[in-house]
């Protein structure tokens, strides 16, 4: 593992909120597990995808 990965994957923090925030879209608004956390990761700089 890089120097950077473990630096992102060591930033990751999860709080009540986010889970309950994730949670509702998942259960509540029938959306995929993966679509929710890839949206979550890009919107808070975690994850960039270059064309």
């Amino acid at each position: 593992m890089s120097e950077a990965q473990l630096k992102t994957l060591t930033a990751l923090r999860f709080s009540n909120d986010i889970i309950a925030e994730l949670d509702d879209q998942i259960c509540y608004e029938n959306k995929a597990l993966d679509d929710v956390t890839l949206i979550w990761l890009k919107l808070n700089s975690f994850l960039t995808i270059k064309n």
